[in-house]
């Protein structure tokens, strides 16, 4: 996954989704702007494994005592990447090939949560116009490719393309081998 996002700074990700093994992971860098970060996190079934790209140990939070407002922490096995949110808000589609599709979805969503860029949700929308999207298959029907576009008020547009690959393999997603416990206070 790769693209623009406000305030002149870009994401980048790659990861990982095995929801019958409830396994996820994924690697997501932002640069540019004020608030540049990169980090991992692995989750498997209730365990969740973060660590910043600049420190060399990771912490176990256990999602089952995380608070649930806390959007940091949380993890939503039912849409960890933000591609139900996504197709969700397609108000129109139309095929244009045998492997693609265009059409337009609504950035804005049924309410305010975060689901773009497909594979890292990061970007929340209010007031944006219906925006247009493409999506690629493969021979199988499987979704390959999805790249939107948001042109917030600012008029500088912002394209995001995720790629997918490798559906229903199974994954060797494992646990950190060391990890210390997440503080008290996430838990209160």
């Amino acid at each position: 996954m790769r693209g623009d996002l406000p305030e002149g700074q870009r994401v980048k990700g790659s990861g990982a989704f095995d929801p019958k093994a409830r396994r996820f992971q994924a690697t997501i860098t932002v640069t540019g702007g004020k608030y540049p970060s990169a980090g991992s996190r692995i989750v498997i079934g209730a365990d969740s494994y973060v660590r910043p790209a600049d420190e060399k140990d990771w912490v176990h939070v256990d999602l089952k005592r995380v608070r649930r407002d806390d959007p940091f922490l949380r993890f939503d096995w039912l849409d960890p990447t933000g591609l139900k949110k996504f197709t969700s808000t397609i108000a129109s589609v139309q095929r244009t090939g045998p492997h693609s599709y265009t059409g337009r979805f609504d950035p804005d969503g049924k309410d305010v949560k975060s689901f773009l860029p497909v594979g890292a949700p990061s970007v929340v929308s209010i007031g944006m116009p219906l925006s247009p999207f493409t999506i690629t298959t493969d021979d199988q029907g499987w979704v390959t490719s999805i790249r939107a576009e948001l042109t917030p008020s600012t008029g500088l547009k912002l394209t995001m393309t995720t790629t997918m690959s490798d559906h229903g393999k199974p994954l060797k997603i494992k646990a950190p081998a060391r990890a210390g416990e997440a503080a008290d206070f996430y838990y209160d």
